[in-house]
């Protein structure tokens, strides 16, 4: 026969292991042997009170646990007269019991008479003066109490570090709570390297089903939805729901908030169909589960107010709200956060149906309440501001609501820029966007009430400045520091994470193909294999740089000063700075769910010479514009389909190179001349674009109808991502330039000899490089004029040079640019409804780049040689640029066709070669935003090399190198080789023009059109 140690020693194994339904029926039976054998006080009776309500309190049966815990407590004061470790446990269990109930009150004294008498029998380290502290700090957590609860919190964490060296149960509660508080006050970089502990910790401990492995991964999946990483968050959420279900077959708190968070997760998402009846199980559970008053049962009656809210369905939503509101304000006297949150809800509900008086003042408590609570910039604050603003506005109070719009804007950058220390690149991208509702309200807000005003104006600029381009301005923050000496024990993790970014690239470009041979369903185990490890390798990409970016605090952006001011002192005199924003329009004063109209673009107008007279100008609706812009477009790469019908004769295709200012004129109208009345006295202007905007050549455009001048004759013009990038010319680096560099005729079928292909304007077709041998004589004579050594050619034109060769003064090179769209057959999002997810291989970085020697081998599918290691993979990629060192690099030049294109991203500038060379450190970059014929290139950038070495600046080389090539006559180019080589083939290759009209007409000017010089474009220094 068992005895009484036997079944509690049995009671603890079977708890340890999760199963709880076992371990309460030996418990009851432990505690019937210890009646019968002890008729009055005994310790065994005492000890099986307590095991048996505490599996009781485990599952949720918190009514029956409390009678066995009072019992066995006073039982064991008769027993041990003073301080007793017994009594002490039995002190804590009930206290614990009643911060489970929401009894606050009655727990702390409990907690606190606990603690005190563990500190007196224990003055040293001790597991039972850890888990007081713990839950005291518990308590306080509970009550919204942070500033309490972290330092006892810390204190235990530390004490069980220094008890248990290895893996223990303890230590993983201890860094859950810890990550649990930190999530609380929004402090995400501090928690998610917490909960992953923990979470390891408990798999190691329970191979198996465990309530600890399952709260633990519901706990990190809250992080994650926290920060609106919904395709990470939901398959632990349900990883944790599955497994609670096997754990606990009825009622249990565990299943219930496993049922909530998964039911959050969706009505977050806007599936409010699958959110529904999950919210409805929980509730349910919990009414069972708890008759009287409870923070859950409030919790769960709000989230199903909030579901109704969400489809419309105010009526359902507002007794419901009203009743968690009730409920909290009974549990917790003092300021909470479940009671600001209730507030909130309520005045939004308020708000919703237009109920504007009975909205504001919840509003304002709300607001009050979260500020008492947290000091810092946190997520509730900025929401309850915005909140507030958005009525205030409603209610046609626009001062009121620019005041905590404003306040909400500063704090939302606060709080990106704190995340932004332990994200990796996409998910900092997501945090952008999941804020960019708050930067278009503001601006809306500012757009619509004060354009004119200038105080308001200069702060919505300061914002502007902030927030556009910021992902790559902390990525070319990182990539400063992490070339600096101070970080030089970073670079073998820097070098793995480019190592695994490289085999990322190699298996994207690898899929399997269905062999006709073997049946279909061995290609898609493959396939699956395929995505499975792209998936791996992106996650240990990610991994890596989230943990580098912990490393290097430069990543947040916090000793960088930010606004109009800065930038202003860094504008060369007399020069201005054109700001073009793009957002969506928010409409304060319309119903629900109707707010958003169609986005528009607005310019902010920057002089040098005066930081405060900020103008800000609207430019009318954005769809006619972007439209209007893939029209020029068209226009400038000769796409305009001919109007003359079918045929070739001469006369019809000689009409394709001239220029038809029909649709330039028109995008002028819109994007320039509402700007003319501020622009007109200077000549020097820096364009910062947004979005499609960033696809266009503003010099390009004609000042009129006519066409026969353009905004290049008035104005020089240059380009930046943002205007905050001239704050980057006046960084130092503690290194020096090297030697220039040339790259040009890379072979790209190397091992094999260059094609005898001859090569045309078309970059590349069916994964296929051309060879350039134009650019060899050129790359020659560049290097003999500029006195440069380092000149590699054919099977020397290799793409690790540039990681070799740290920022080389003047980098030139002359091959492919390309830039391949999106596909659909790689996208491994899981989820289609989160807008956020970006697919690993259709990262826009990894489909630009350059191609070098082996290209062509590579891209077909071919292995370079062994010996060729050296040569990489023949092509770099622009992810491979964004890590090279370009800090002291003066200038790159990029004889490539289509350099500046990438994937347009609102606010974040464009995502290819163009980003990549900025945030690698490079001053200025001069690349082309269309194919462009390769002989003209090489024209007009031996020209613009030659200026640029007798002492010109880089921009006013450019637009003269340009003047050149759009002036240029017959006769004068049949002056020399290139250009004998430029006029045969408009005889030869594109039978544009005849012998007889070339001899006829020496003065004509051959290369006026914009398509043959305008796509260059100078981004940067200048």
């Amino acid at each position: 026969m068992k005895t009484i140690e036997d079944l509690n020693k049995e009671v603890v194994e079977l708890y340890n292991e999760g199963k709880f339904n076992e371990a309460i029926l030996v418990a009851e039976q432990a505690l019937i042997l210890a009646k019968s054998l002890h008729s009055g006080d005994h310790a065994d009776v005492a000890s099986s009170l307590n095991n048996l309500a505490s599996l009781y309190r485990t599952q949720g049966l918190y009514r029956e646990a409390e009678p066995l815990y009072q019992q066995a407590l006073e039982m064991k004061q008769r027993l041990f007269p003073g301080d007793h470790a017994a009594v002490a446990t039995s002190l804590n269990n009930l206290g614990l019991l009643y911060q489970f109930q929401g009894r606050y009150s009655e727990a702390e004294p409990l907690y606190n008479k606990a603690l005190k008498m563990w500190q007196w029998m224990f003055k040293g380290d001790h597991p039972d003066v850890a888990t007081s502290l713990n839950n005291l700090a518990g308590l306080y957590e509970s009550q919204g109490d942070y500033s309490e609860a972290e330092p006892l919190y810390k204190k235990a964490l530390e004490m069980w570090q220094r008890l248990f060296k290895g893996d223990h149960p303890d230590v993983a509660t201890s860094l859950n709570n810890l990550a649990e508080l930190y999530r609380s006050q929004g402090r995400y970089r501090d928690a998610e390297p917490l909960y992953k502990q923990a979470l390891e910790m408990w798999q190691r401990f329970f191979k198996g089903d465990h309530p600890h492995v399952a709260i633990s991964l519901n706990n990190l999946a809250l992080l994650y939805d926290s920060q609106g990483r919904y395709r990470d968050a939901e398959p632990l959420y349900k990883q944790a729901l599955e497994m609670t279900k096997r754990l606990f077959t009825g009622d249990n708190p565990d299943v219930a908030i496993s049922l909530n968070n998964l039911a959050e997760l969706y009505r977050s998402q806007g599936r409010y169909r699958d959110a529904e009846p999950l919210y409805k199980q929980a509730l349910e559970m919990w009414q069972r589960l708890f008759s009287d008053d409870h923070p859950d049962l409030a919790k769960s009656l709000n989230n199903l107010a909030s579901l109704y809210r969400s489809q419309g369905r105010y009526r359902d939503a507002e007794p419901l709200y009203r009743q968690a509101l009730e409920m909290w304000q009974r549990l917790f006297k003092g300021d909470h956060p479940d009671v600001a949150t209730s507030l909130n809800n309520l005045a939004e509900l308020y708000d919703f149906q237009g109920l504007y008086p009975e909205a504001e003042p919840l509003y304002e408590q709300a607001l009050e309440i979260y500020q008492r609570l947290f000091t810092g910039a946190h997520p509730d604050v900025l929401l309850s501001l915005n909140n507030l603003g958005l009525l205030l506005a409603a209610m046609h109070r626009p001062k009121a609501a620019f005041e905590k719009m404003h306040e909400a804007i500063e704090m939302d950058d606060r709080l990106i820029r704190l995340n932004f220390a332990f994200s990796s690149e996409q998910e900092r991208l997501k945090s952008i966007k999941n804020s960019r509702v708050n930067f278009d309200a503001f601006l809306s807000l500012v757009s619509q009430y004060f354009s004119n005003s200038p105080e308001q104006v200069q702060k919505a600029l300061d914002v502007v400045l902030k927030r556009k381009s910021m992902t790559a301005a902390a990525l070319a923050a990182f990539n400063f520091a992490i070339h600096s000496q101070r970080y030089s024990h970073l670079k073998p993790e820097f070098n793995r994470l480019r190592s695994l970014q490289e085999q990322l690239y190699h298996r994207i470009n690898n899929p399997p193909l269905p062999d006709i041979e073997k049946p279909i369903e061995v290609y898609h185990t493959r396939l699956g294999e395929y995505q499975k490890d792209i998936a791996e390798l992106e996650q240990q990409s990610q991994q890596l740089e989230k943990e580098l970016a912990t490393q290097v605090p430069e990543i947040q952006l916090e000793h960088q000063t930010v606004d109009r001011r800065a930038v202003a002192l860094e504008l060369p005199a007399n020069a201005v700075l054109v700001e073009y924003v793009r957002f969506d329009r928010y409409d304060f004063t319309a119903p629900e769910g109707k707010n958003w109209k169609s986005a528009e673009y607005w310019a902010f107008i920057l002089l040098a010479e005066d930081s405060d007279a900020v103008q800000m100008i609207s430019l009318g609706e954005a769809q006619p514009i972007d439209e209007l812009i893939e029209k020029v477009r068209q226009v400038l790469e000769l796409k305009t389909p001919s109007k003359q019908g079918k045929g070739n004769k001469k006369g019809t295709l000689f009409k394709k190179y001239q220029y038809n200012p029909e649709y330039p004129n028109a995008l002028r109208e819109k994007i320039f001349t509402p700007l003319l009345s501020i622009l007109q006295p200077y000549q020097n202007i820096f364009i910062a674009p947004d979005f499609q905007l960033s696809l266009i050549p503003f010099g390009v455009l004609p000042v009129d109808e006519t066409g026969q001048q353009l905004l290049r004759d008035n104005y020089q013009i240059s380009y930046l991502s943002s205007g905050k990038d001239v704050l980057r010319w006046k960084l130092e680096t503690d290194r020096t330039a090297s030697e220039s560099l040339i790259i040009a005729n890379p072979n790209f079928d190397y091992p094999d000899p260059p094609s005898e292909e001859t090569s045309e304007t078309q970059d590349s077709h069916d994964n296929y490089f051309k060879p350039l041998r134009e650019t060899e004589p050129l790359a020659k004579s560049i290097a003999k004029k500029l006195a440069i050594p380092n000149l590699y050619l054919g099977d020397e034109a290799v793409e690790t040079l540039l990681s070799q060769t740290a920022s080389p003064r003047i980098l030139l090179i002359a091959t492919h640019g390309y830039f391949e769209p999106e596909s659909p057959s790689l996208n491994l999002t899981e989820n289609p409804l989160d807008r956020f997810a970006v697919a690993p291989a259709n990262n826009a970085m990894i489909r630009a780049g350059l191609a070098f020697a082996g290209a062509n081998t590579s891209r077909q599918g071919k292995t370079l040689p062994e010996d060729a290691k050296k040569m990489g993979k023949g092509l770099l990629l622009a992810q491979d640029v964004a890590g090279i060192d370009l800090w002291e690099n003066e200038v790159t030049i990029l004889i490539a066709c289509q350099t500046g294109l990438g994937d347009v991203q609102l606010g974040e500038g464009v995502f290819g070669l163009r980003r990549a060379f900025a945030v690698a450190g490079c001053k200025a970059l001069i690349m082309s935003l269309w194919e462009v014929p390769t002989r003209v290139s090489l024209l007009l950038m031996d020209r613009f090399l030659s200026d640029v070495e007798q002492g010109l600046g880089k921009r006013e080389a450019l637009l003269k190198a340009q003047s050149y090539i759009r002036t240029i006559t017959i006769q004068e180019l049949r002056q020399f080789p290139l250009g004998c080589d430029i006029v045969d083939e408009f005889i030869d290759d594109k039978k544009v023009i005849s012998e007889e009209f070339i001899e006829a007409n020496p003065d004509y000017q051959l290369l006026s059109h914009p398509y043959f010089w305008g796509a260059w474009i100078s981004q940067g220094e200048m």
